[in-house]
């Protein structure tokens, strides 16, 4: 189900967000299997990521976002995808 899970989430980034190869895509979640899923579809669409860990202070967070010029973040309570937000 993980393939056919980052398969479709893949899709979606280059179909619907336009994210692809030299891309940065931000990560924010608890762990958990959907946390593995949006890594695998951050790959497979060719970009790179980066973990935004909840428990950073937000001025981390809001560098590490500035600097590694994310183009999106993938986050959930659990990851489960329902949110994505364009930054």
């Amino acid at each position: 189900w993980v393939d056919k899970a980052s398969s479709a989430l893949a899709s979606n980034l280059i179909r619907e967000r336009s994210i692809g190869k030299g891309d940065v895509v931000a990560l924010s979640g608890e762990p958990c299997s959907g946390f593995a899923v949006a890594q695998l579809a951050t790959w497979k669409a060719g970009a790179c990521s980066v973990v935004l860990a909840p428990s950073h202070p937000p001025n981390e967070l809001d560098y590490v976002l500035k600097d590694s010029g994310a183009k999106l973040i993938l986050q959930g309570k659990k990851l489960n995808l329902a949110t994505t937000l364009p930054i």
